[in-house]
C-alpha cells in the first residue's frame, strides 16, 4: 500500500521544483534537440549539495553535438527573456542570469534578481552585454530559494551572440555559488544579496540577507540596504553583536555599524498593542555570568548572557 502511494506521487516529486522552459536548457525533456538517451527527467531538481555536477547539472557534456545545438539567437545590445515554469516556487527568492562564452568553464552575470524570482510563467527580461563575444554561448538561469532546504538551482542552455564585440569582462561579475559544499550558504527565510550583482540589479525583496561564510569580496553593482557583504565568518553572528563590518563595492572595509539589539538599553520601553507603556518588573539585577558557545554540525553558535 504504501509503495503504490510512492509510486503515484513520484511524477510530482520530480515536478516538485521549478525548471527553466524559455530559452529550453540542454538534455531537457522539452528541447527538441535532446537526445532520447541522455534526456534529464528530474530537471526541476536543484544541484547536488555536494556540488558534483556543477555547472549546469553536468549537462555541458552536450555542447558541440546535436544535442547541444543553438537554441535561440541574440543580437548583442537587445532585451532577451527567461521564463520558469513549476508548481513549489519556495516562496520565490534570488536569481541571476548569466552567460559563458567559454563553454561554460565560466559564467559572469548579466543581471540580478533580489527577491521575487521565479514566478511561474513571467518572463524576466535582462540585457545581452553590447560586449558579448559572437558565436555560441551558454545561458545560464541560477536560483536560491527563500523557504525550504538550502539549494542550488540552475538550467543551461545553448544559445548564439551575434553582432558583438571582443567579450565581456570585469565589470560583469563571476555567477554568485552557494549551498553546493563552496563554503558558502544562504539564509532560509530570507531573499539572498548577491555580494556581486553587477551593474543591473531588479529588487523585489523587503526580507533580504547577505550569504554566511566565504562567498567572495564584493563588487560592481548598487549597495541595497543589508547588501554589500564580502567574506563573513562561518561562526553565527551573536544576536545581540556590538558590530557588523559593512563592505564597500571595492571590497574594503568602510563602516562599523551596531545592531538593534546591541543598543536596545539605548531605546524607550516598548508599547503594548494597545499603546501603553508595560510597567517596570524592578527585578534585581542578575549575578553576572558568562557567555558561551558550541559547536553543531561544523558551525559556531555564541551566546550572550542575556540568552541565556
Amino acid at each position: 500500500m504504501r509503495l503504490t502511494i510512492l509510486l503515484a506521487l513520484l511524477p510530482v516529486l520530480a515536478n516538485g521544483h521549478m525548471e527553466m522552459i524559455s530559452p529550453f536548457a540542454l538534455n531537457q525533456q522539452q528541447n527538441p534537440n535532446a537526445k532520447s538517451g541522455a534526456i534529464d527527467y528530474n530537471y526541476a531538481a536543484p544541484l547536488d549539495v555536494s556540488g558534483s555536477n556543477y555547472p549546469c547539472k553536468g549537462h555541458l557534456s552536450a555542447l558541440g553535438g546535436a544535442a547541444g545545438a543553438s537554441v535561440a539567437t541574440w543580437q548583442a545590445g537587445s532585451t532577451q527573456s527567461f521564463t520558469i515554469k513549476g508548481g513549489a516556487s519556495h516562496m520565490g527568492g534570488s536569481c541571476q542570469a548569466s552567460l559563458s562564452e567559454d563553454n561554460g568553464k565560466s559564467f559572469r552575470v548579466m543581471k540580478s534578481y533580489i527577491g521575487g524570482c521565479p514566478v511561474p510563467d513571467k518572463a524576466f527580461t535582462f540585457t545581452v552585454p553590447k560586449e558579448a563575444k559572437n558565436g555560441p554561448a551558454v545561458f545560464a538561469w541560477t536560483w536560491f530559494n527563500n523557504q525550504g532546504n538550502r539549494e542550488m538551482y540552475m538550467n543551461c542552455a545553448s544559445v548564439t551572440i551575434a553582432n558583438g564585440g571582443s567579450g565581456m569582462g570585469a565589470s560583469y561579475p563571476y555567477i554568485f555559488r552557494a549551498n553546493i559544499g563552496n563554503g558558502c550558504t544562504t539564509e532560509g527565510g530570507k531573499d539572498v544579496v548577491f555580494p556581486n550583482p553587477g551593474n543591473d540589479v531588479e529588487k523585489s525583496s523587503t526580507k533580504m540577507a547577505p550569504p554566511i561564510g566565504d562567498c567572495g569580496p564584493a563588487g560592481p553593482g548598487p549597495v541595497q540596504a543589508g547588501a554589500g557583504y564580502g567574506k563573513l565568518p562561518k561562526t553565527t553572528q551573536p544576536t545581540n553583536a556590538a558590530q557588523a563590518t559593512r563592505i564597500a563595492p571595492s571590497g574594503t572595509a568602510v563602516t562599523l555599524e551596531k545592531s538593534p539589539a546591541a543598543t536596545k538599553s539605548a531605546q524607550p520601553p516598548a508599547k503594548s498593542a494597545e499603546g501603553s507603556t508595560p510597567p517596570s518588573t524592578n527585578t534585581p539585577p542578575r549575578p553576572s555570568r558568562k557567555g558561551c558557545s558550541c559547536v553543531c554540525d561544523g558551525y559556531t553558535f555564541q551566546f550572550s548572557t542575556d540568552e541565556l
